[in-house]
């Protein structure tokens, strides 16, 4: 349990570093910084670093200073193993004590949401070979963002994001992996910003992302570590529009697997249309150098990578359209591809105790050298579809009691045998929130 330890005392250093202070610096509003360049810049190397289920954990749930929570959650499941053929399914209930905190000042701000996941499978279907009782785990998530001003111009901050699961979509909702396997990664960015003029900021900003598998079910689950760093220059060119470049170097090591090192710029505008309406759109590239090229299997790769959005925000509601291209990051077994994604996310606050969340996303993924067989016996290289999205209904019953519902569809279209599948989870939740601390 040493990963666990060090996350506690990274943690616990965040939280003094951040805690308050009296000071009066000058502090952006959280709001208008996700209006600006650093807060829309798109991470096509991190799939899924901060996604939709991040977003509407913070975006739906009421922000309290401190407080002790417990989530009852039962879901259903029609094909955990997300194969094609012998599906599994099965009724999991998850029940998950947790810790939020939530605190801001004129010179710093802090949120974070801790869960512990007892996970404990019902054993409807048991696969070949497999008890699903076996896979009862303990599982851990934690979020955490923090920033503190140290001066009128210069930021100080992290992010982190840490899971310890057996679903490969508690990563991403798009990802292509399929297993269930325990595994925990952890992304973890600190960044310092300096505000070099009323207008022009610079960015260096650290990532680093460990992927530990505890067991392994398939060849696919492999140890990887990547480490990169970002550096952002941003211009505002009036009130409305801002430009930047962006410039990163990455390394990843694999287990067997081979590594590789990629550089990628990316430049990009971001426009504030009116009160209710800002965009982006941002244009790049990206090369990987493999340490061992493998003619037909891995190869030094040049990739195109460009980003368009559209955001619609009122006080009740929040809608963004999105499109992308950029090639993905993490390839298990040597296996890359380039995505081509089209997203759209919604939520709506219709009354005060009434929440809703949807959101509905389609991947083409062209894999760039993996082939296999077709349904008519021909060797083809492979290409991917996935569609799905989820929809969430939250319902605050009483101010210390919120109740939740939500469905989520995964499908895969491929054109290789054996490789695609459906899979449809229902949940019911109840959670319990004691605010230790009131506003």
């Amino acid at each position: 349990m040493n990963w666990f330890k060090k996350g506690a005392t990274f943690t616990f250093v965040v939280v003094l570093l951040f805690s308050p202070t009296k000071s009066r610096a000058w502090l952006p509003d959280t709001e208008a910084e996700e209006e600006s360049y650093w807060g829309l810049i798109y991470g096509p190397m991190e799939e899924g670093y901060w996604g939709s289920v991040y977003e509407k954990e913070f975006k739906l749930e009421r922000r309290v200073p401190f407080a002790l929570t417990l989530d009852i959650k039962n879901e259903y499941d029609d094909n955990i193993f997300s194969t094609e053929k012998n599906q599994s399914r099965d009724l999991i209930t998850y029940i998950n004590p947790g810790l939020q905190i939530n605190s801001r000042g004129l010179r710093y701000a802090i949120a974070l949401d801790y869960q512990m996941a007892v996970t404990k499978y019902a054993d409807l279907d048991s696969a070949p070979g497999i008890n699903l009782r076996d896979l009862d785990y303990i599982g851990h998530n934690l979020r955490l963002m923090a920033k503190r001003m140290i001066n009128d111009r210069l930021k100080v901050g992290v992010e982190e994001l840490f899971l310890l699961s057996r679903r490969p979509t508690d990563m991403s909702l798009t990802t292509n992996q399929i297993s269930a396997a325990k595994y925990f990664r952890n992304w973890v960015s600190p960044y310092v910003e300096n505000q070099l003029s009323d207008r022009t900021s610079l960015r260096l900003k650290f990532r680093f992302d460990t992927l530990h598998y505890l067991d392994t079910f398939t060849p696919s689950d492999e140890d990887s570590s990547a480490y990169s760093v970002d550096v952002t220059l941003g211009h505002e060119l009036n009130s409305r529009t801002n430009v930047y470049f962006d410039a990163r170097a990455l390394t990843r090591d694999y287990e067997i697997s081979t590594d590789y090192n990629a550089y990628q710029a990316v430049v990009g505008i971001t426009r504030k249309f009116n009160p209710r309406y800002r965009g982006e759109f941002s244009f790049g590239a990206q090369k990987k150098d493999f340490d061992k090229e493998i003619r037909g299997v891995v190869e030094d790769t040049t990739r195109i990578i460009g980003m368009a959005k559209l955001v619609r925000e009122t006080k009740k509601t929040l809608a963004e359209l999105s499109f992308s291209h950029y090639p993905a990051d993490l390839g298990i077994g040597n296996s890359y591809y380039s995505v081509d994604r089209a997203s759209l996310d919604f939520f709506y606050s219709p009354y005060s105790k009434t929440r809703l969340a949807a959101s509905i996303f389609f991947e083409g993924l062209g894999y760039d050298e993996e082939k296999g067989f077709t349904e008519s016996g021909h060797l083809k290289k492979r290409d991917d579809k996935l569609y799905g999205g989820d929809f969430l209904i939250q319902y605050t019953l009483k101010r210390w009691l919120i109740l939740s519902l939500g469905y989520t569809r995964i499908e895969r279209d491929s054109n290789l045998i054996n490789s695609n599948y459906k899979e449809n989870r229902v949940f019911f939740s109840i959670k319990g929130v004691a605010e230790l601390w009131e506003k």
